[in-house]
């Protein structure tokens, strides 16, 4: 039976702010969830600095106070050790995330930054980008249209909302769902989004495609409308 490994990072913000603070991980196959890890990086979790950033604010600072009570603030290079074993004991061949590219690179990032070396314990496995998978789904879906325009799910330029906030709305029928925005708390609904879609039986785009939100059909007409 087939092994995937779901994850997530939290970062201090796009390039190059994008260095890894809280890493998650869960370890699944069909049948059930094998392993669930949470780690705050020791080299990098700065609660300080954390609240020097306004897109944080108040609530997300003290929401990584009450997790820093209770997860394991670990060395990097003891994460990755643990990374890597969860990944050969389980033999995983999968790995996921919404917006990998995103993540891939804050892992770069991070493992550059703490340990001057490339990023490699993926190497070899097959990678799929989550939000790829979703976008591809809903392409020519219009309940999730109407969704998300009865509950303006839509952005400045007129597109339909596509991340993995509105993908979990939309699959569990709870508009009013608001993420975390943690790590651990961020792969538990991406493994509810892979799952429901995976269920499905059908076979999606799985490699990262550019910009995936353009791919559903909505999206495409209005852009090519702008462009008119």
């Amino acid at each position: 039976m087939k092994n995937r490994l779901v994850f997530d990072t939290e970062t201090y913000g796009l390039k190059p702010q994008n260095i890894v603070f809280d890493i998650a991980w869960s370890v699944f196959n069909k049948r059930s969830k094998l392993v669930e890890r949470n780690y705050l990086v020791k080299e990098t979790y700065k609660p300080n600095y954390l609240k020097s950033l306004p897109f944080y604010g108040e609530g997300k600072v003290k929401t990584y106070e009450n997790i820093a009570k209770t997860t394991e603030i670990l060395n990097w290079s003891n994460i990755l050790t643990s990374l890597w074993m969860d990944i050969k004991e389980y033999s995983v061949s999968e790995v996921i995330a919404y917006n990998l590219p995103f993540d891939l690179d804050a892992l770069a990032a991070t493992n550059e930054s703490i340990r001057g070396r490339e990023f490699r314990i993926f190497n070899g496995l097959q990678l799929t980008d989550l939000y790829s998978v979703f976008c591809n789904f809903v392409k020519n879906r219009k309940d999730y249209i109407r969704f998300c325009i009865e509950h303006q799910f839509i952005s400045n330029a007129g597109n339909i909302l596509t991340n993995a906030e509105v993908a979990y709305r939309f699959l569990t029928s709870n508009p009013y769902h608001v993420e975390s925005h943690t790590a651990l708390s961020d792969i538990q609904e991406e493994l509810y989004i892979y799952q429901t879609i995976q269920a499905k039986k059908k076979r999606y785009q799985m490699e990262a495609v550019s910009m995936p939100w353009k791919v559903v059909s909505y999206n495409a007409i209005n852009m090519s409308n702008r462009r008119k």
